[in-house]
């Protein structure tokens, strides 16, 4: 897994602009959580909330928030779908995303309804990477 800056990027996950990841599983169910950039960037993560299990959600639209004790942020899910899982783990726990964001921090399992017509939509392997690299360079401009 690259590290950019202090940032890690995975180039075996898919990601939205809006800094969610998806993992495919084996099983078709594609699972959800927030990059290392945004989880780093947000500070300490004080609440997560979700959608619950059996909810639909679409490509690029929200399925829940996360909160800081600075900032509250809307969580955009990578494929149209229904939620299928939901780490409560992470909702009682949501320091959970600051600490292993691509592990014990994942959110939510999808069961895509669109995947083939969405995954090109998503950024992937060294075009993550370039992608992470260009949102590192405009926050330090900020």
């Amino acid at each position: 897994m690259p590290k950019i800056d202090r940032y890690w990027v995975s180039t075996e996950l898919y990601y939205t602009t809006e800094h969610t990841w998806a993992r495919i599983e084996e099983n078709g169910l594609v699972k959800v959580g927030v990059n290392d950039f945004a989880s780093k960037s947000a500070g300490e993560i004080l609440f997560v909330e979700i959608l619950q299990i059996g909810k639909e959600v679409e490509y690029m639209k929200p399925f829940g928030e996360i909160e800081t004790s600075k900032w509250v942020g809307e969580l955009y899910s990578p494929f149209t779908g229904r939620i299928v899982a939901l780490n409560k783990e992470v909702v009682e726990n949501p320091r959970l995303i600051n600490e292993d964001p691509y592990g014990a921090g994942w959110l939510v399992e999808i069961q895509p309804t669109k995947m083939n017509e969405e995954i090109p939509k998503l950024l992937h392997g060294e075009t993550a990477v370039e992608w992470l690299k260009r949102e590192i360079e405009a926050r330090k401009k900020k």
